[in-house]
């Protein structure tokens, strides 16, 4: 393995900590739908692929190719890394909202059976 297959290890190894990270900070929330959702969020976000400018056939976390492109490459090319990001961002939304929906139907079907006599 090398440098560039070690990079993507420790990011793939991180990303569960971060979100066990969040899911602790915010244990106090009244909205398990938001944290959840922020979990989504923070998943694809760190791991979702974006190609990195200048070095074909390599791949980057999105996010930080849009930060590094944007912020440290003045004629940078944020775009795509941003591209990348929102639709992991819609995917992320339509599946809490698609789990949310399930989650609810579920519960009122088993309220539903316990009711029956």
């Amino acid at each position: 393995m090398g440098p560039y297959d070690w990079g993507w290890l420790a990011v793939l190894l991180a990303a569960p900590l971060m979100i066990f990270a969040l899911t602790r900070a915010t244990r106090g929330w009244p909205l398990p739908e938001v944290r959840r959702l922020l979990g989504w969020l923070l998943g694809l976000g760190l791991v979702v692929p974006a190609p990195i400018p200048g070095h074909p056939g390599h791949y980057a976390p999105a996010f930080l190719v849009l930060l590094f492109e944007w912020l440290f490459q003045r004629p940078g090319k944020p775009a795509t890394a941003g591209l990348i990001l929102a639709a992991a961002a819609a995917l992320a939304l339509a599946l809490a909202l698609v789990t949310g929906i399930l989650a609810r139907r579920l519960r009122a079907r088993r309220g539903h059976a316990d009711e029956a006599p």
